[in-house]
């Protein structure tokens, strides 16, 4: 059972993020990282800096870009949702609806 709310998650994530038939692309990951690779970049460097070991700078820094991708969630700015979804959802917040998604956004360094 988590594994299937896990993997409709994933789907839907990436409706969101690539776009669909009928659900325009919204990306939340990929401009985010394009936003600020080089931010991201130095936050490696200067974490590599500091702790002298690859595997947790990277952890450290997957914060940071945990951090990034859930404040461009929050922004809101995106394309608006369509009539219908406003009248499902009672606003007009795209990408946001429960919170599930934001709370789910977590970096992973294996």
């Amino acid at each position: 059972e988590p594994y299937r709310r896990q993997r409709q998650m994933c789907i839907r994530d990436s409706y969101n993020e690539f776009g669909t038939k009928h659900i325009p692309a919204r990306s939340f990951i990929r401009s985010t990282i394009a936003e600020h690779q080089r931010d991201i970049a130095e936050c490696y460097a200067s974490n590599f800096q500091r702790t002298n070991d690859a595997k947790a700078a990277a952890a450290l820094t997957s914060t940071y870009i945990e951090n990034l991708i859930k404040a461009k969630i929050a922004s809101g700015n995106f394309t608006p949702n369509a009539p219908s979804t406003v009248k499902k959802k009672g606003r007009n917040q795209p990408l946001i609806d429960t919170g599930r998604m934001m709370n789910s956004v977590k970096g992973v360094v294996r």
